[in-house]
């Protein structure tokens, strides 16, 4: 390419192009003479070398011949000639008697030329690895070319009406002669046909300039419309489906990449208008060619030709920017309402909002959405029925976004499965398809549409794990041009791995670590016994080992489940207990049971770690009660014990449990995550007039209760009795673990508990044993308690004093005393 077109594409550089011309040499000059001075053997001469002033003397002469030839020319415009004869006239002022001079500021404007398009070149090259530059640009470019387009298109049809009135003039010239030539003297008659002989010469010429002008406007619209596609493939086949791609990775998450989004739409809206205005241009200058038909050596099907390449972009352009901001979940529920949100993203251009289309929705399986994207046509069969499937787009002015919001749908009945399908119902993939008729400016008519990513539909809850497996596989393993719905049948583990942390992130906030990872591939692994001896870090899972084969269980009598139905439980049991302790990075994840015990072999007494149960979802305590003494504490599940009391309270309540691994203090570690102190609830209830009923964790090794809040005092324990008349006596409160009675009282040999049961009256008296020796078991309890040999929590003195005031209520046949509770 030559020097000068390569430095005019560097024309975002002004500063360094207005440095290298100036009155010295102007830009104007370097344009009209760009090939000649490229062709010149400027290298030849050397400026400080008066010898060669010959040489120097020759291009100059040479130059100024150009500049007289083009002043010359009556093809050139008015302007070009004008300009041609001014700089003539300013480098003879200047250089006429110092050629070298001249040679010396050609070679120095060159060679800054030079330097300019090696740097564009290098800024290109960087440019290339960042594509929202790259697209930027190029849409500022096509923007100057369209701006040029219409400049040209203007030209033209000026340069048309001229000709239109001189050829009006021919006419009547030639009329004027044939109705009058034999009353008009000769002299008069000779002067008529040399003016009409002259304006036939003009005309000629004019045809001449006015066919090289069409040719120019027709080369300008296809070179638009070749950088226009270039850019918009950029945007269409790569930006967008990377977006799709991080939506896809999302899952149900609402918010996926809304700043991603904006920009596409940004650029989608300039496409659009660029190409609007080549569409206009083209049908203008196709109506140009119609006013005035001439001998035209260009394709008369040129402007026919334009118009089908804008249109087929433009469709393009309209049916990829349709698209689903909102997916709808991707394990739908029978009779469950969903949403899902719709956006065009040339909405705001192109007046497409005022007609406001409709939208509307089905549900497809593989087969018929493959019909469907193979032909330009509406559904016309789905596999089920979905209530409130229609709905109009809106406009929203705030953010100039035209967008389609179903909040109810809903699929009103089961859907009919592929007959002769091997994949039971969790397995089966269908779609929802969005489609409308876009009408633009009242001229064309564009169908599009657009599906969903793949959807498993469920009658019953317990469905929904098996469900998410097909999704979670499909979501992370299917390529980007796949067959519709094809999925691979295994892949290996350091892809699976990464979609494990990266589904795992997606949902509570933090993905896995390597260790975690290290874990679950050996967990893996000893699903089937072929793949027990792989490579941890490199070995082939299939979609039934991950989903379908069960575990080996831990334990005689448990219940085989699928590592999936276990990482899933576990994923919700964090996403719905424990997620802000988790994203603190409090929480050590996947760990195997030993590696838990060994990690605290080395701690101080005290010290504990929480990890993910190996056996069922569930929260595992391993904590270090003495020396080489490592304990666990029966999992937290997800239900009624976490429901009732969150995991950072009962750790609270846990008082042997004292640092966090590896040595972090337990309540700075959870501090914010704690509900209200015993003094903050004691003030609300002061101010209430309620007092509320707390459950307190605790754990008991070896029969003694280890307690789980702050230890009273030997007389605050013996005071609430008294007031009673009565002397405690041993009971085993629901709320707290079984104590065992042995070391208090061997002659006590039943559970009090059953008291919660028993009426007032005296036939609940025959179920008590020994009722003669109780006033004795109530002493000897008391006294045990006030020495101070087993500490009881307040919670459970309570439940002691409550049932001491109904075995009174009992032994005397009264009910005054029922109040103490």
């Amino acid at each position: 390419m030559a020097l000068w077109e390569q430095t005019k594409k560097c024309a975002g550089q002004l500063k360094e192009l207005q440095s290298i011309y100036g009155e010295h040499f102007p830009i104007e000059l370097r344009d009209l003479l760009a090939t000649w001075i490229e062709l010149q053997p400027w290298s030849e001469v050397v400026p400080s070398n008066m010898n060669h002033q010959l040489h120097a003397s020759t291009l100059f002469n040479d130059m100024l011949a150009c500049l007289k030839k083009f002043h010359e020319n009556l093809r050139q415009p008015f302007i070009v000639r004008f300009k041609a004869e001014q700089h003539a006239a300013a480098m003879k002022l200047r250089y006429q008697n110092q050629p070298l001079e001249y040679v010396r500021v050609v070679q120095n404007c060159l060679l800054k030329e030079r330097q300019l398009v090696d740097q564009h070149a290098k800024m290109s090259v960087l440019d290339t690895a960042n594509p929202i530059a790259v697209i930027d640009r190029g849409l500022e470019q096509i923007t100057q070319l369209i701006e040029k387009l219409e400049a040209n298109y203007r030209a033209l049809h000026e340069r048309q009406e001229h000709f239109v009135i001189r050829y009006q003039e021919v006419i009547k010239l030639d009329a004027a002669l044939k109705q009058a030539g034999d009353q008009l003297t000769r002299e008069h008659l000779e002067d008529r046909r040399q003016r009409k002989t002259e304006l036939d010469d003009h005309l000629k010429k004019e045809v001449e300039v006015i066919s090289r002008l069409r040719q120019d406007l027709g080369n300008s619209c296809y070179k638009c419309l070749q950088d226009t596609l270039k850019i918009q493939n950029i945007v269409l086949d790569q930006q967008l489906p990377q977006w799709r791609g991080a939506q896809r990775l999302c899952g149900l998450d609402e918010v996926s990449n809304k700043e991603g989004l904006d920009q596409l739409e940004r650029w989608c809206e300039q496409l659009a208008e660029l190409l609007w205005r080549i569409r206009v241009q083209i049908l203008q200058f196709d109506k140009l060619r119609n006013e005035v038909p001439i001998n035209d050596p260009q394709d008369p099907g040129v402007c026919h030709h334009l118009q089908t390449v804008v249109n087929s972009m433009l469709r393009k352009l309209i049916q990829e920017s349709y698209i689903i901001e909102k997916q709808p979940p991707q394990v739908l529920k029978i009779r469950r309402s969903f949403s899902a949100d719709i956006r065009l993203l040339v909405g705001s251009k192109l007046n497409i909002h005022m007609s406001t289309p409709e939208v509307e929705a089905s549900i497809v399986n593989d087969k018929q959405a493959r019909q469907v994207f193979l032909k330009q046509t509406l559904v016309q069969e789905n596999v089920g029925e979905i209530i409130n499937h229609k709905r109009n787009m809106e406009y929203h002015a705030a953010d100039q976004s035209v967008i389609c919001r179903f909040s109810s749908l809903q699929i009103k009945n089961k859907v009919r499965r592929s007959t002769g399908s091997d994949h039971n119902v969790t397995e089966e993939k269908f779609a929802i398809v969005f489609q409308s008729v876009i009408h633009v400016a009242n001229e064309l008519e564009f169908v599009v549409k657009v599906i969903s990513l793949p959807v498993v539909v469920v009658v019953h809850q317990s469905q929904q794990p098996s469900a998410e497996a097909t999704i979670f596989w499909d979501n992370y393993f299917a390529e980007p041009d796949r067959e519709l719905f094809a999925a691979p049948e295994q892949v290996p583990w350091s892809s699976l791995s990464q979609a494990l942390s990266n589904y795992f992130e997606i949902q509570t906030g933090r993905g896995l670590n390597e260790q975690n990872l290290e874990f679950l591939g050996k967990k893996l692994q000893s699903v089937t016994s072929s793949n027990m001896d792989a490579n941890p870090y490199n070995f082939i899972v299939t979609y039934s080992v991950l989903a379908k084969e069960h575990m080996q269980p831990l334990r005689k009598g448990e219940k085989g489940t699928s590592f999936w139905e276990w990482f899933y439980a576990t994923c919700d049991l964090v996403r719905c207990c424990i997620m802000s302790e988790w994203k603190s990075n409090l929480v050590h994840g996947f760990l195997d049971r030993q590696e838990a015990h060994d990690l605290l072999q080395k701690c101080p007494q005290g010290t504990f770690l929480i990890r993910f149960s190996q056996s069922q979802a569930g929260l595992s305590v391993a904590f270090k009660k003495m020396e080489d003494d490592i304990r666990d504490l029966v999992p937290w599940v997800k239900g009624k014990l976490l429901t009732e009391r969150k995991m950072s309270d009962r750790l609270q309540d846990l008082g042997e449990l004292k640092y966090l691994y590896p040595s972090r203090d337990k309540n700075e570690a959870f501090q914010e995550y704690y509900n209200m102190s015993e003094d903050e609830e004691e003030q609300s209830q002061m101010y209430s007039g309620y007092f509320k009923s707390v459950m307190r964790e605790s754990m008991h090794t070896n029969g003694a209760i280890y307690d789980t809040v702050s230890q009273p005092s030997p007389s605050s324990l013996a005071s609430p009795v008294s007031h009673l008349g009565l002397s405690p006596f041993p009971v085993t409160s629901p709320h707290m673990s079984m104590v065992d009675m042995s070391p208090l009282n061997p002659m006590l040999d039943f559970d009090l508990t059953m008291l919660d049961n028993l009426g007032d009256d005296l036939k609940a008296l025959k179920v008590l044993p020994d009722v003669s020796e109780l006033p004795e078991q109530i002493s000897y309890l008391c006294e045990v308690l006030t020495q101070g040999n087993i500490t009881y929590s307040t919670d459970q003195l309570r439940d002691i004093l409550r049932h001491v005031t109904k075995l009174k209520s009992l032994l005397e046949q009264k009910l005054s005393l029922t109040n103490f509770s």
